[in-house]
């Protein structure tokens, strides 16, 4: 079982996430660390971490992964400011692979 950490940072006019694609495997945590804003993590297949929806406290979230293989789209809304999603491979996405 491995971290992952994934950064979202502003750049320029726009927030992003890098990795934009990250591979993980079930059991893995991921660990989002967000500079300079809070922000809402939307997760469209709960079974990757069994809800949907998630907020960083102090600019962190930690998870860890518990969907089997697959690819799992995500989005990522900062409150800013500037408020606005972040962008990575339009959407950003996690790629569970055992």
């Amino acid at each position: 079982m491995a971290r992952k950490e994934v950064s979202i940072i502003r750049e320029k006019d726009s927030w992003k996430v890098s990795p934009g694609e990250l591979t993980a495997t079930k059991g893995d945590t991921i660990c989002w660390k967000a500079v300079n804003t809070d922000a809402v993590l939307l997760v469209p297949k709960k079974n990757l971490f069994e809800q949907r929806d998630f907020e960083t406290q102090d600019g962190t979230l930690e998870l860890p992964v518990k969907g089997s293989k697959g690819e799992y789209p995500y989005a990522v809304f900062c409150m800013g400011p500037p408020a606005g999603f972040a962008e990575g491979n339009s959407p950003p996405v996690i790629i569970v692979d055992p």
